[in-house]
């Protein structure tokens, strides 16, 4: 057997020996026929460039006429000069467009939608048509929008998809817009038609959306509702027919361009119990001459907001003829006829108009003419103008053209409801034709017009502003004139009973020349040569006078000054426009009476008030002056040259303030000094006279008693005599004017016995008493004005007591309607050794008062306290308790000295705190964020308990729990006594602090108790004072108490037991886990790592140590009882193939020695050859 094995391997080597010769052979021949055969090679020197020809592309040969292009140079961002080759003019414009060179290389043509509806689904056959250019190997991109339709089946390409071209369609994933994909060797025209479904809203009206690429469309639906009309809405451009079928279902053919719009359809002629209908018209007439009849082309826009129209009522004006039918032109409809009917035969200027029933929506346009009478109107007999309107309707408006030619001026006279628009440049422009521009709010009116000669029109506007005081009105009339030419001009004005005229320019205040002829003033009016003349401003007088009687009638006639005419009478003039504003001062105000008034109709200015001002000397009160901001009333003489007369009575207008009011107290040696100031805004003159109140002390019950009054009680020269020592205390000003407070005598009885009743109900009060006063200056009109009111008195201090009360009235004044802006703030300020406190218990130094008090003002005037360190503090308890919504803290401390107690907050803006001070309630008062508790001098020692509350939010596995309050560093010992719920435990704490507790057993467990009690703390604070101590109630659970020299370093980590199971459990159990199934893990080492962890735990954090070790306790129970299942569980491993019959060995191969030259099998490698005959079956095994 190795003889064979050795030949073998011989043979082997020498095969592959004799290949390796036969290659090299093979190779050498290769290379000398090579050599024979080629013949000689040339190669590129060293050193060398290619040639250029190989490195370069052939140059362009260049056309006729034309210099070749090799390249082009550019110069780089640093001036340096690149050749670029094979560049020419073409391809650098191309890249000097970039992204703009992206060329349009297809066509949208068509788009045709054929479907039906059914119910809330539409089915759509959409065949689209595009003309794509070359795109050789390129493939492009065509949106077709489309993003609301899906596909329902493959696309059909019926053009352009033969000579090979690579059509698809896809979905775009960001936008869902689907897109053509198309790569064609020559321009095609690619058409394919897709199956698609779409949502139909079925609100109030069916609507489908078409979002449809730019193109020629054509839509064909067939729904399944029945006398329905279709609309397309928001858009004027689409052509839409309605029509039935032979089974009664709505077709729709829309011709439109493509883009975004919406079908809608829906029954049109639902009734409508009452309609809501609006008209709007544009009105265009054109009047050569005045012989010519006039036509009106009328286009009217008719509104429904209640539903579609079906029919309204248009009436006609007076004499007026139809010269065609009306026609709608509404949503691409052109020329469709209306029907017109006669609901009253009698009415010969009414119509009904009937639309059709596939026509009938809330908005619809009519076209139509009309043809008024006209008999060759002029001045004195004008043309009365009116336009179409719709019966019944709440708002017929719209707007007036009227062309004339270049020989006649349109005249007219100013009427309601309708104004001129045109501006003065265009009426007077030299052209072949006038355009008059006029817009009316209301269909109800009548234009006066005519036609005039071609001479300029001497055009004037008036504005009255009557100022009504209670005896008197004052006018002041602007008048401006447009039109009269290159002259002077004479007006004549009619002042009625209006006295002592100035007349004088609007503009400079200069006098102007005038006289008076008859009843009436004549005016040269000079020539500015601007197209005006100067403005003119008349400034009048006139008394109110009422009836004497009471029976007669109280109304008051104010007659409106006007102009006549023109004096010199060769020019026409024209009264365009007269205004009268209407403004009252005093105490009485004007009511106009329009139904009683002449001539006088009140316009959409009156709302605004005074919208316009005046230039120059003239005065108006705007908008901005709270004098008149809501009284200005505005009137229009209708018609502008008629006398006008307005008719009214005074009725009397009470008092009205606008108050804000600021006041502070203040402590001047011994003299406390209170002042107030007033701001005050009125509309309304207070005619130098204002009452007011001030409350003032009367006498103190607590201690005294009330003294028993008289019978006859005090009498008229006592309150005289108090009120006069009062006046001489108070002293006032207004604007920095002094004034005078005159006693207002009151029947002082009921003020007494007023005061009785109030000392009945609370005896420690001070009683005081409210004295009336009328502040007197020529300074109180209307207006802004500041009134400022000074008191002083002298305060004595009792050395029995260190605390003094005084009280203090703020004036306030007695008008019925008075408007507070802001709150009512008295600022408290102290002298150099005494605070100003309110008697609450309160150490603010502003009190905030919503409305103006009425009652006087009890305050605290009390020692300052001395520096902070003269106050000593003790030792301190801070009780916390927390819930899962709030944290309630009380801290206790002992104090010795006087001074001021300070506390820093945590959350200042959330807490709410309560202190007291030797058991009764102390004031307070918050700086920043500290709180601060004066401790006066009584005593040497105090006990001083301050309760805090804030809402708090748990949040996260563990809480931090610190105080909400500390006092810092110099105070003695401190104890932190924390109670938190009983299913919370403390996981960590400040390792600075002390642990005053001790461990015990409680059954199973182990606990923590406090060493000392609440009695031993509180007895370790004031042994001798304690019944001045009141503990707040704690909850039962868990408490821990901890002491420190600073209150800073208590802080406490807790958690809930539920938290802690979950957390230690989980270790323990997957610990379990990896020490089952990780063999590797179970060896020492694992146990030293789990003792050093413990370790560090207790070292860190004793307590979470103590709580990790008594749950691990319990999670290791569980594992042992998991670990005993899982052994009762699992069955016993086993062998698969057993032998059926037992083997033994014989007692003497066992005792069999070996050779001495035996080796065992792994220490010599031995090749043997193993044949069939050397090959046998085992007894136990089984033949396949």
């Amino acid at each position: 057997m190795n003889r064979t094995d050795s030949v073998t391997n011989i043979f082997s080597a020498a095969l592959m020996s004799a290949g390796s010769i036969a290659a090299s052979v093979l190779g050498s021949a290769g290379v000398l026929l090579w050599l024979v055969i080629g013949g000689p090679s040339q190669g590129q020197p060293p050193g060398t460039y290619p040639p250029a020809e190989i490195l370069r592309p052939s140059a362009t040969p260049a056309e006729s006429g034309k210099l070749p292009i090799k390249g082009m140079m550019f110069l780089d961002v640093s001036e340096n000069a690149i050749y670029a080759p094979g560049m020419n003019y073409e391809r650098y414009l191309e890249l000097e467009r970039g992204g703009k060179n992206q060329t349009r290389r297809y066509v949208y043509d068509t788009v045709k939608i054929d479907g039906r509806v059914d119910g809330n689904r539409a089915e759509l056959s959409v065949e689209v048509r595009v003309v794509v250019d070359a795109t050789g190997e390129e493939t492009i991109e065509i949106p077709l929008a489309m993003e609301n339709f899906h596909r329902l089946g493959p696309v059909e390409f019926f053009s352009g998809a033969e000579n090979g071209n690579k059509l698809a369609v896809s979905v775009d994933q960001d936008s869902g817009d689907y897109e053509l994909l198309a790569s064609v060797a020559q321009d095609t025209v690619v058409g394919f038609r897709m199956q698609m479904s779409a949502r139909v809203e079925t609100d109030v009206l069916h609507a489908l959306d078409f979002r449809l690429p730019p193109a020629a469309t054509e839509i064909n639906l067939i729904s399944d509702s029945r006398d329905v009309v279709g609309v397309i809405p928001n858009r004027d451009d689409e052509v839409i027919e309605t029509s039935t079928d032979n089974t009664g279902r709505s077709q729709f053919k829309v011709i439109s361009s493509g883009g975004r719009f919406t079908l809608q359809w829906g029954t049109m002629d639902r009734p409508v119990s009452v309609p809501l209908l609006e008209a709007t018209s544009g009105i265009a007439m054109q009047w050569n001459s005045p012989q010519d009849q006039l036509l009106q082309n009328v286009k009217m826009t008719v509104r429904d907001s209640r539903g579609p129209i079906s029919s309204f009522k248009l009436r006609l004006p007076p004499g007026a003829s139809l010269r065609d039918e009306p026609k709608l032109i509404t949503s691409g409809q052109f020329g469709q006829q209306v029907e017109l009917s006669k609901p009253d035969a009698a009415d010969d200027e009414l119509f009904l108009v009937t639309i059709p029933k596939f026509e009938r929506r809330q908005s619809i346009v009519l076209e139509f003419r009309l043809e008024l009478p006209s008999d060759s109107p002029t001045v004195k007999k004008p043309l009365p103008l009116q336009v179409p309107v719709v019966e019944e309707a709440l708002r017929n408006q719209g707007t007036i053209n009227i062309t004339t030619g270049a020989d006649y001026r349109l005249r007219w006279h100013q009427r309601s409801y309708v104004k001129n628009t045109t501006s003065a440049v265009e009426e007077e422009a030299a052209v072949d034709q006038r355009s008059y521009s006029f817009q009316f709010i209301r269909g109800a009116f009548t234009l006066p017009i005519w036609l005039d000669a071609t001479k300029r029109e001497f055009r004037v506007s008036s504005e009255c502003d009557i100022e009504l005081q209670d005896n008197y009105a004052n006018l002041a009339m602007e008048i401006r004139s447009v039109g009269n030419g290159n002259r002077s001009q004479l007006l004549s004005v009619d002042l009625a009973d209006w006295q002592a005229p100035r007349i004088e320019n609007a503009r400079t205040g200069a006098p102007l020349p005038w006289y008076e002829s008859d009843d009436l003033i004549e005016i040269e009016v000079s020539y500015t040569g601007m197209e005006e003349s100067i403005p003119v401003m008349i400034k009048a007088r006139r008394p109110i006078q009422e009836a004497s009687t009471a029976q007669a009638d109280q109304r008051i006639e104010l007659p409106v000054p006007r102009i006549v005419g023109s004096g010199d009478r060769r020019d026409p003039i024209t009264i365009q426009e007269a205004i009268v504003r209407l403004s009252g001062k005093g105490r009485r105000s004007f009511v106009v009476d329009l139904e009683r008034s002449v001539n006088l109709e009140r316009t959409a200015d009156s709302a605004t008030g005074s919208g316009l001002e005046r230039g120059g000397n003239g005065e108006r009160a705007s908008a901005d002056d709270p004098r008149d901001a809501d009284a200005i009333r505005v009137f229009a003489v209708m018609p502008p040259e008629s006398a006008a007369r307005i008719v009214g009575e005074m009725v009397v207008r009470p008092p009205r303030i606008s108050l804000e009011n600021k006041a502070n107290v203040k402590l001047i040696g011994d003299q406390l000094v209170t002042t107030v100031t007033w701001l005050i805004e009125t509309p309304v003159d207070l005619e130098g006279r204002l009452r007011i109140a001030i409350p003032e002390p009367n006498q103190l019950i607590a201690g005294a008693g009330l003294p028993e009054a008289s019978s006859d009680g005090p009498t008229g020269e006592d309150v005289a005599a108090a009120s006069d020592s009062t006046q001489n205390q108070w002293s006032v000003e207004v604007n920095d004017r002094a004034a005078k407070l005159q006693p207002v005598k009151t029947d002082a009885s009921d003020s007494v016995e007023s005061n009785r009743d109030d000392a009945e109900h609370d005896e420690a009060t001070l009683l005081s008493q409210t004295t009336q006063y009328d502040l007197v200056s020529d300074a109180l009109a209307d207006g802004k004005m500041e009134v400022r009111f000074i008191h002083s008195e002298t305060v004595t201090f009792q050395s029995e007591t260190p605390e003094t009360l005084v009280e203090i009235g703020l004036p306030y004044p007695l008008v019925q309607d008075i408007t507070l802006r802001g709150k009512v703030e008295l600022e408290l300020l102290g002298g150099e050794s005494h605070d100003i406190t309110p008697a609450e218990k309160s150490l603010t130094d502003q009190l905030v008062f919503r409305t103006l008090p009425t009652k006087t003002v009890p305050l605290r005037i009390s020692p300052r306290a001395p520096a902070d360190s003269e106050l000593l503090t003790g030792k301190i308890v801070v009780r916390t308790v927390i819930s899962e919504i709030s944290q309630h803290d009380q801290l206790i401390a002992s104090l010795e000295g006087t001074g001021e107690f300070a506390l820093e907050l945590r959350y200042p803006d959330q807490t709410e705190p309560y202190v007291t001070l030797d058991g009764e309630r102390a004031a307070f008062k918050m700086v920043g964020e500290r709180l601060v508790v004066r401790v006066p001098s009584d005593r040497q020692k105090h006990l001083i308990d301050v309760r805090l509350w804030v809402d708090r939010t748990s949040g996260g596995l563990f809480q931090t729990i610190v105080p909400l309050a500390h006092v810092g560093p110099g105070a003695g010992q401190l104890f932190w006594q924390l109670t938190v719920p009983s299913d919370c435990h403390l996981v960590w704490t400040t390792p600075s602090v002390g642990r005053e507790m001790q461990w015990g057993f409680d059954r199973w467990r182990l606990i923590r108790s406090p060493l000392m009690t609440e009695t031993t703390l509180i007895n370790r604070i004031a042994a001798s004072q304690s019944d001045l101590i009141e503990l707040s109630p704690m909850p039962t659970g868990n408490r821990y108490l901890f002491s420190s020299m600073d209150d800073r370093s208590f802080r406490a980590l807790v958690g809930t037991r539920t938290i802690l199971w979950m957390i230690v459990a989980g270790v323990i159990v997957f610990v379990a886990a990896v020490l089952t199934y990780i063999p590797a893990t179970r060896n020492p080492l694992s146990s030293v790592v789990a003792i050093v962890g413990f370790a560090g735990l207790l070292a860190a954090a004793p307590d979470a140590a103590i709580l990790v070790g008594q749950v691990s306790m319990l999670s290791l129970v569980l594992v042992i009882v998991m670990l005993a299942i899982r052994n009762l569980v699992l069955p016993t491993p086993s062998r698969v193939l057993t032998s059926t019959r037992e083997a033994r060995l014989d007692a003497s191969t066992q005792s069999r020695r070996q050779p001495p030259d035996y080796r065992p099998p792994s220490s010599v490698a031995v090749t043997h050859s193993i044949g069939p005959e050397d090959v046998s079956k085992s007894p136990n095994e089984v033949a396949s």
